[in-house]
């Protein structure tokens, strides 16, 4: 009788030392050690089945701590490169709540009207827009979505100074909140180039003198309407044609081989010359030659 106590009395110890065991590593793990797991289970009752599904549970448990732990990551990855992508990219982007108040603001546009992030915080954009000067700015945005994304408004900055400006704008909600992203670009260059060419076409156009233009093969590519008054052609007849071969006569090819050899060293050729009108008379002329280099794009 004592023998068969003792033996149950060890079974039992025994049974003890294995459920301390599995409770000290769900301790362990519960304290934040992913690597333990139980070992040595040599038993194949209930017991070792027991300790058998504790280390399931707790590669499964692991295997999942790490998979979410790599989905932040990558959730963190990407909020972080478009965090980059906001602050670095050239053209001003500001987020608006639904009242047109700034929820939040890039450098760039910080610079372009020379307000710190902070003080655009307590402003509305119609502070600085004068595109949505009035009305409801859900229905502004509509409009610009209409203009095919975007539109050409005028910024205030801080001192009270303006400026032409190129607005891109589209509406998207957060949370249930509705907010406002344009894109603001600075077309300052763009229109003093567009003055310029204003300009250039208003001289060419209004000239007394005659004036052709062509490319670099000598075509023509287009000629002022006192070109045509003083030639006698129409413009649909020369454009296209080779320079040299209108208004001139024969005789001239000579001098024409000299000009474009200077234009090729010089890129500028004057001098008097014979021109032929469209009805056959000739008659004496100052010209004027030069090469210009347009670069586009």
């Amino acid at each position: 009788m004592l023998a068969i106590s003792a033996v149950y009395l060890k079974a039992g110890k025994g049974i003890v030392q294995k459920i301390q065991k599995i409770a000290g590593v769900m301790d362990r793990f519960r304290a934040g050690n992913r690597s333990v797991f139980i070992d040595n289970i040599q038993r194949n009752d209930e017991l070792g089945m027991l300790a058998e599904r504790v280390n399931e549970l707790l590669q499964t448990v692991t295997k999942q701590e790490q998979e979410q732990i790599a989905a932040k990551q990558i959730i963190l990855d990407e909020a972080s490169r478009r965090r980059a992508i906001f602050k670095n990219v050239r053209d001003g982007i500001v987020i608006l709540k639904e009242d047109g108040s700034v929820f939040e603001v890039n450098p760039q546009f910080c610079a372009m009207l020379d307000y710190a992030e902070d003080e655009l915080r307590d402003l509305n954009v119609q502070d600085w827009d004068h595109f949505f000067s009035g009305g409801k700015l859900s229905e502004q945005i509509q409009s610009i979505a209409r203009h095919h994304g975007t539109i050409e408004s005028t910024y205030t900055r801080k001192d009270g100074s303006m400026f032409p400006i190129e607005i891109a704008a589209s509406r998207a909600e957060w949370g249930g909140e509705a907010f406002y992203l344009m894109l603001a670009r600075d077309i300052t260059a763009r229109k003093e180039q567009e003055d310029k060419l204003k300009l250039s076409a208003s001289v060419f156009t209004s000239a007394l003198e005659a004036i052709v233009l062509t490319d670099p093969d000598a075509n023509i590519t287009d000629v002022n309407d006192a070109y045509t008054h003083i030639m006698g052609y129409a413009k649909s007849e020369v454009i296209g044609q080779r320079a040299t071969t209108i208004g001139y006569t024969q005789d001239d090819q000579e001098m024409l081989h000299a000009i474009m050899a200077s234009l090729r060293s010089t890129g500028f050729w004057s001098g008097e010359m014979t021109q032929q009108r469209k009805n056959g008379n000739v008659f004496p002329s100052l010209v004027k030659v030069s090469a210009a280099n347009i670069v586009t794009g």
